[in-house]
């Protein structure tokens, strides 16, 4: 597959209304070492992400945010230090990029998820960190994985009610 230098990417002009998305071209980033770059194949609505773009949602954004957190998509290029992963698998990114384990949840790690603390996933192409990414069940298509990570997310907080009261503390 031959990676575009330009992308489409949808963004907010400001907080306020889901009117206020634009789309915009932009370079497409070059994976960092650590990194690998994602063609996104498909992007799931929460009511998260209407949340956001109406200004509920109790979060700093950063200036003309790309939304959305749910996401699946095939790996395209691999920084240099990426292990496991390799251009063709396909993959969600975790809601929180830096959630990987069942750590205390840090208000550095809670301004980590897609679509709020960071820019989301409603872009033709995203770098992410190796380690926030799971891959798809080769029985799912694009379409039914994209629901999967805000999905989970609540499921766990479902079962882990210490995550949801430390998450509100910060």
């Amino acid at each position: 597959m031959s990676i575009p230098t330009t992308a489409r990417e949808y963004a907010y002009t400001e907080i306020g209304s889901f009117n206020n998305l634009i789309v915009r071209e932009v370079p497409v980033p070059t994976p960092k070492a650590n990194e690998v770059l994602v063609k996104t194949r498909a992007v799931s609505l929460q009511f998260r992400d209407l949340m956001v773009s109406n200004g509920t949602y109790p979060a700093q954004f950063p200036a003309h945010l790309v939304p959305c957190s749910d996401m699946a998509g095939e790996i395209v290029a691999v920084g240099p230090d990426v292990k496991g992963w390799k251009a063709g698998d396909r993959i969600c990114a975790n809601f929180m990029v830096d959630k990987i384990h069942n750590e205390f949840m840090s208000n550095e790690i809670a301004n980590s998820a897609l679509g709020g603390g960071i820019h989301g996933v409603l872009t033709e192409y995203r770098c992410f960190p190796a380690h926030c990414l799971v891959a798809i069940p080769s029985h799912l298509t694009y379409e039914e994985a994209s629901t999967l990570p805000c999905a989970a997310l609540t499921a766990y907080n479902a079962l882990v009610p210490r995550f949801v009261h430390v998450w509100k503390l910060n």
